[in-house]
């Protein structure tokens, strides 16, 4: 299923399997937006990180936290291209990236290895996995 094609669709009318394939699809989606979001705070951020933070308040209604996670992120996946790869492909979700990005940023980390991990653990495990590469490291 096309990611396009499952915004706006009517779901009482799907079987389990189409819903399932909606679901994918929207993670997918998710997941180029969420790439395609970073980029554009990365830049904006090394023009001025302050300004990047402040427009994600004021123009998104982002909370101070979460405008600074994102600009943090953004410039971390500025760094590891892979995760942002496989952030864009819908391989991972926006808070692997985020944790990926948050544990490369203070510790010396094998993306390759954690990308792995990423791809087939839920978010909540997968940060636990990067807490202990973080302290092996």
């Amino acid at each position: 299923m096309c990611e396009c094609a499952v915004i706006g669709v009517e779901p009482g009318g799907m079987s389990e399997l189409e819903l399932r394939d909606a679901l994918l699809a929207h993670g997918r989606l998710r997941g180029r937006l969420d790439a395609s979001e970073a980029a554009l705070v990365a830049e904006l951020a090394k023009r001025s990180a302050p300004r990047a933070e402040a427009l994600l308040r004021k123009d998104l209604k982002l909370s101070r936290r979460d405008a600074r996670a994102k600009v943090a992120t953004a410039e971390g996946l500025e760094e590891l291209r892979s995760t942002a790869a496989a952030l864009e492909a819908g391989e991972i979700t926006g808070d692997h990236a985020r944790l990926l990005a948050k544990g490369a940023a203070t510790h010396d980390l094998d993306e390759g290895k954690l990308l792995e991990a990423a791809r087939s653990e839920p978010a909540d495990v997968f940060a636990k996995t990067v807490r202990r590469a973080q302290n092996a490291a």
